[in-house]
């Protein structure tokens, strides 16, 4: 069973919810769920990718491409 912080959660929520660059699901990307074995609570070996569309002109913007404008 896998246990939550309370005071984890919120602060990921926290970034995610001022991430004015973040990603839209089903629009910058979209993913093939994975199967998760019940017994280990491990994921089981994937046939496809887990990405199966990234729009890679978001990989340009300065969030994801690690070079700094200059001001």
């Amino acid at each position: 069973m896998i246990e939550h912080d309370p005071e984890l959660v919120a602060v990921v929520q926290e970034l995610w919810d001022n991430d004015i660059n973040r990603l839209r699901p089903g629009t910058d990307y979209r993913i093939s769920l994975q199967i998760l074995d019940e017994e280990t609570e491990a994921a089981a070996a994937a046939a496809s990718p887990l990405f199966t569309y990234v729009d890679e002109t978001i990989l340009k913007k300065e969030t994801f491409s690690g070079e700094k404008r200059g001001k």
